[in-house]
């Protein structure tokens, strides 16, 4: 399967960019036994590989910088993205502990809410799939 070109445009700043890849990479440290034992520099290698094919995908313009790996270190991030990424999962988290709370006293959610939840794992997992499909291709 291949992905249309211009499918998908990143639309955060340089910056959440860069917190986005290191996310990424974290994630695919955690999901992948291969990297049980990673130090700080495996990490930011595989950050860099990540980030130069992502930039690419993405169409991310990291000028003047030739190569992720310099954009990252010559790039002040100030986490902000990375905050709002774990505001969301806590959030995602505390939603789903009031759910089992409403299904434990057998109350359930609105149709509406089901349904707008659904939509959003939805689209989620659709993103995050053809992100997966694109970084096996590589």
């Amino acid at each position: 399967m291949s992905i249309p070109d211009g499918a998908m445009r990143w639309s955060g700043s340089r910056e959440e960019f860069i917190e986005f890849v290191m996310i990424v990479a974290d994630f695919c440290i955690c999901s992948d036994e291969k990297y049980l034992a990673i130090n700080k520099q495996d990490f930011f290698s595989l950050c860099d590989a990540l980030g130069n094919d992502l930039s690419v995908f993405f169409k991310v313009d990291i000028s003047p910088h030739t190569c992720f790996s310099d954009f990252r270190k010559n790039t002040t991030i100030d986490n902000r993205f990375t905050k709002r990424i774990i505001s969301l999962m806590k959030r995602l988290r505390d939603d789903e502990q009031f759910l089992l709370f409403l299904y434990e006293q057998k109350i359930m959610p609105s149709i509406e809410y089901i349904s707008e939840e659904t939509i959003k794992w939805n689209n989620a997992e659709k993103i995050a799939t053809l992100l997966w499909l694109y970084i096996s291709q590589r």
